[in-house]
């Protein structure tokens, strides 16, 4: 009797648990014309929860107790309101009754009444918004990818969902599926890619757009009442959004606005003309849809997030077909004002994947939470795409280049030995060409092995045909610590040097001036040296040090050529002689910032900062001097801050001094162009040969309006191929000493003053030039070059 009361019991408790839960699906249509309502508003009363249909009107909703009352809701028909039981059907199907607006005639005699409206939206949102400090809420998200023939992959997730006034947000992913040819570490579904539409900033791919709620949207915006349409007993407003200015970062479209409660409860829109984006993206063409509710609550929140468009890439000589991408959302469950775990922000990182969850997941448990049903199509897209679909065969692109592109490569590069991959990773050679008065041809090549490894070798070898010698050398880099920071590090070289250190030309892109007939841009010398550095890399504010110690045996060398590709009676100067000996020396740099990139092709931030100190009582050297060399890049962001490339002022700033007497293979100099091509950071009215002195100064900068002035002047065409406009100039000198300049045997390119230039540039001439117009100020003259065009 005993076990048998134990056994109604545990029945009873089932029973309950059993109907306590109850899955529910169906299609929403127009009850006049049968027409399926996309995107209906569907929640359980008195809940945050909810869902929203997809695109052929249908839904799926599990509820969590019964009896329970579901409310669906579409702008322009009547509410509807259905109870579940345990006892009823799984299928409720739901037809939704049209409420027609019998429209007023609209006279606007001042303001438009859509600018009361907003501004009312713009204050109540303040009112509500400062009380939201958190909340969380339970997503799930549907990506999908197309061609011209049809869908091409579907990526899907489950994920949780953080929101933080301060901190902003964090999504961390539960679950994921996906078509066969898509790895499940490259699923990047999630709801959170798309901002909240009801935040002030929106960001849109790398733009901060100014939201329709923004405190500044009647600033920024054209708001005009194109409509009403009811909502049950309220009235909804149907404002058209567009932007009073035609370089400002906005959206254009629709939004629509609940009366007496003065919410936004719909948007349509999609980024304004001025969105234009720098190559690759030739064309980006997508709107998005959302929807919010208060779910009969204080506070309104994305209920959806549906994104439609086609992106198109592309450069000169390769271009890929148009790529469709749709992607829906569904946002449900907020927990508001709760705390949030402080890990979720200890990672920089906008989604996170909760890696046990994911790697538990069953096929079972996903079907029943994809809460938004797959269409037809992308059903049969589940069951016909396999791993073979690839994307490179999706997405073929055509052009000259197209044949050195092979998006399947990591793939077809994967042997089945791996041996292919292990000598590439331990044994990597590249090849050491260049041409001058004093090699001749330099022909040589070097080893290395891949740079993740602890222990890097590297060695070189080469012979020049006119010097008729060798060069040779390696070295040795050694990582130190577990986290690769400490290094030492000791090369050996011989071989002829530049007498002059630039960042702007190597030896290889020197050989074009002797080979064509031009003035060999440098001086040489050979040189044996030996040196040794240790140093440690902060990788937080990407700052390395060094200190080490150098010797070099320098010897004087004649110049060997004057051959010519193109004159054959030219004659180079001849190469001067330098003060021979041995110079042994201590060094100590610090950097910060990015690498140096040449030619100005991306905005920098970076600083250096070189000394060298050789000194005969410490070292025996036959030199004795202190150097310091500084170099300072910077990028300051002007005008049109919103735009993902804001108008912006780069400079560099370079220089050097001295104490003691300095060699003039220890020279600093500054920089000259190589006659028509003419780079940032150099002097572009001064052909052939730099500036030299013991000590040197200069500054370079220019002021990149990107497109704007060819929007303002209306020339759409030219802005949007990406045509922009630039201004820059240039000042500096260098100093040699009256002594100094006696003892020289040869006549270096010296200006005992400043020089100064200005100039503008139309750039991104075929996506990669520049042409320069130049006006020397110090002294008559006026000269027109080319230059690779600034990217970024």
């Amino acid at each position: 009797m005993r076990n048998l009361l134990y056994f109604l019991i545990l029945s009873t408790l089932a029973a309950n648990l059993l109907f306590a839960q109850k899955a529910i699906k169906g299609i929403v249509i127009d009850g006049e014309t049968g027409e399926a309502l996309p995107a209906a508003n569907i929640q359980i009363e008195n809940t945050y929860k909810g869902t929203i249909t997809n695109p052929k009107g249908q839904y799926t909703m599990e509820l969590e107790t019964v009896p329970a009352t579901i409310i669906i809701t579409f702008i322009g028909y009547a509410t509807e309101r259905i109870h579940i039981t345990a006892e009823s059907e799984e299928k409720q199907n739901i037809a939704m009754t049209p409420v027609t607006y019998e429209l007023e005639a609209i006279t606007v005699t001042g303001e438009d009444p859509a600018v009361g409206i907003m501004r009312e939206v713009i204050k109540r949102k303040q009112e509500w918004r400062s009380k939201l400090k958190t909340y969380s809420a339970d997503a799930y998200t549907r990506q999908q990818l197309s061609n011209d023939s049809g869908i091409v992959s579907i990526t899907e997730s489950t994920s949780e969902s953080f929101w933080d006034h301060e901190r902003g947000s964090r999504e961390v992913i539960k679950s994921k599926w996906q078509t066969s040819n898509v790895e499940q570490e490259n699923n990047f579904a999630g709801a959170s890619y798309v901002a909240n539409f009801y935040d002030d900033d929106i960001e849109i791919m790398g733009f901060r757009v100014i939201g329709p709620t923004h405190p500044k949207a009647i600033s920024n915006y054209h708001f005009k009442l194109e409509g009403r349409r009811h909502l049950d007993e309220k009235v909804v407003f149907d404002i058209s959004v567009r932007p009073k200015s035609k370089l400002q970062t906005a959206f254009v479209g629709s939004i629509a606005v609940l009366d007496e409660d003065f919410a936004m409860i719909e948007v349509d829109l999609k980024p304004s003309e001025s969105m234009l984006f720098p190559d690759p993206i030739q064309e980006w063409n997508v709107a998005y849809k959302q929807q919010f509710s208060n779910f009969g609550k204080d506070f309104w929140f994305p209920v959806d997030v549906r994104i439609d468009g086609m992106i198109k890439f592309g450069i000169v000589g390769l271009q890929f077909p148009p790529i469709g991408y749709n992607q829906m959302s569904q946002i449900t469950n907020y927990r508001v004002n709760i705390e949030l775990p402080d890990s979720l922000y200890g990672i920089d990182r906008l989604l996170i994947d909760d890696t046990l969850s994911i790697r538990q997941q069953d096929t079972l448990r996903l079907a029943t939470t994809r809460v938004i049903p797959l269409s037809e199509e992308e059903t049969a897209a589940y069951e016909e795409i396999d791993s073979t679909d690839t994307f490179g065969k999706a997405f073929q692109p055509t052009g000259f280049l197209a044949r050195f592109v092979d998006l399947d490569d990591d793939e077809n590069n994967n042997s089945g030995d791996g041996k292919s991959g292990i000598f590439s990773e331990y044994f990597s050679f590249s090849p050491q060409l260049w041409y001058h008065r004093v090699d001749g041809g330099h022909f040589g090549l070097k080893i290395s092995n891949a740079s993740q490894h602890r222990v890097r070798y590297r060695a070189n070898a080469g012979y020049k045909t006119s010097l008729k010698k060798w060069s040779y050398g390696g070295g040795l880099t050694i990582k130190l610590d577990k986290k690769k920071r400490a290094f030492l590090e000791a090369d050996y070289q011989a071989g002829t040097d530049p007498r002059y250190r630039t960042d702007n030309y190597n030896l290889t892109i020197n050989s074009l001036l002797p080979l064509t007939g031009l003035s060999d841009y440098y001086d040489y010398y050979w040189n044996e040296r030996f040196a040794a550095k240790i140093g440690y890399e902060i990788s937080g504010i990407s700052t390395k040090l060094t200190a080490g110690f150098r010797s070099e045996k320098h010897e004087s060398v004649e110049k060997t050529t004057d051959y010519s590709l193109i004159n054959r009676n030219n004659v180079q100067r001849e190469n001067p002689a330098i003060q021979d000996g041995t110079l042994r020396s201590l060094t100590f740099s610090v950097s910060a910032g990015d690498d140096y990139v040449p030619f100005g092709l991306f905005g920098q931030k970076h600083a250096s900062l070189k000394i060298e100190h050789s000194s005969p009582d410490i070292f025996s050297s036959d030199f004795d001097f202190t150097r310091f060399d500084f170099t300072f890049d910077w990028r300051l962001n002007t005008f049109f801050n919103r735009r993902i490339l804001p108008n912006s002022l780069d400079f560099r700033v370079v220089g050097g001094t001295y104490a003691g007497t300095v060699p003039i293979q220890r020279f600093g100099i500054v920089d000259a162009s190589f006659y028509s091509f003419k780079p940032f950071a150099t002097f572009r009215t001064l052909n052939g040969n730099p500036y030299e002195g013991e000590r040197y100064a200069a500054l370079f900068w220019e002021h990149n309006f990107r497109t704007v002035p060819f929007e303002i002047l209306g020339f759409r065409g030219l802005a949007k191929y990406g045509l922009s406009f630039i201004v820059f100039g240039g000042h500096g000198r260098t100093w040699i000493s009256d002594e100094t300049f006696s003892r020289l045997t040869y006549s270096p390119r010296y200006l005992d003053g400043f020089h100064h230039e200005i100039g503008a540039s139309i750039s991104h001439l075929f996506k990669l030039f520049r042409i320069d117009f130049a006006q020397r100020l110090d002294k008559p003259g006026f000269y027109v070059g080319f230059g690779m065009t600034r990217f970024f």
